[in-house]
């Protein structure tokens, strides 16, 4: 079977919260989070840390990560996590090869059970697709921008049977794939894919594979409001008092 590397990415320069990912979330830097959390899990092998930045560097040796340290683009305020990503694989191409599986963790999603990562690889190894983290839609109502002030209803369903992506928590795919995928893309910019309209029913291979989350599990520490809201559903539903000790314990 191949080795399962997990791959952190976290760059120093965030904006909306400075220097998040060495913020105190839950009693430690929120990178550190991600990066324990792979350790622990009993599917992964290698937990990579790639950065730019001294500070998240030294977190992430200090809590077990391999350290990748990625150039610092001028553009990287824009860069979407593609890049940092690609890179990452073509460090880790000249040491192993790209006979592994990877798996994906954004630091900006700490909220993951301790079964998470698992339950993805496995499905992983189940499949052989791509596996995300999704979860269900309580009701759905999508409406599309006919211009001015008129809105037309395209989606409307209240029976669970729409699924949101949540791939910060954990993806799982093969290097290879990755490399293939990103460069179907236009831009490696965020603002250029955010711009993105993609009529996925006439796409081809838009089937996914999943893992279901919780909803509360899905948001992001973008904000120093949601930073805050993360940190109290992260210690209600997870840690309940007991810290990193949660992953430790479940390894």
């Amino acid at each position: 079977m191949q080795p399962v590397v997990a791959i952190v990415i976290a760059r120093g320069g965030s904006k909306r919260v400075p220097r998040k990912n060495v913020k105190n979330f839950c009693g430690h830097p929120l990178v550190a989070w991600s990066i324990v959390q792979a350790i622990n899990s009993r599917t992964v092998d290698r937990v990579v840390l790639s950065t730019d930045d001294d500070e998240i560097e030294e977190i992430g040796w200090r809590y077990g990560a391999e350290v990748i340290r990625r150039p610092n683009w001028p553009d990287a305020d824009l860069v979407a996590a593609n890049r940092p990503l690609l890179h990452a694989i073509e460090v880790l191409e000249a040491d192993i090869g790209l006979d592994w599986t990877m798996a994906t963790l954004l630091p900006t999603s700490p909220m993951r059970k301790p079964d998470d990562i698992d339950r993805a690889v496995k499905h992983w190894h189940n499949t052989g697709g791509q596996v995300s983290a999704m979860h269900r839609n309580r009701e759905t109502f999508i409406y599309r921008d006919k211009g001015g002030i008129v809105a037309e209803a395209i989606l409307t369903d209240k029976y669970k049977r729409h699924f949101s992506l949540a791939s910060g928590v954990v993806t799982v795919n093969h290097p290879r794939w990755y490399q293939w995928f990103t460069h179907q893309l236009p831009s490696d910019h965020d603002e250029d894919l955010d711009s993105m309209v993609l009529e996925s029913r006439d796409a081809p291979n838009n089937q996914i594979y999943y893992i279901e989350v919780e909803a509360w599990q899905v948001p992001e520490t973008d904000t120093f409001t949601e930073f805050d809201l993360c940190a109290l559903i992260m210690e209600h539903y997870i840690l309940d008092g007991r810290g990193m000790e949660v992953y430790y314990d479940y390894k």
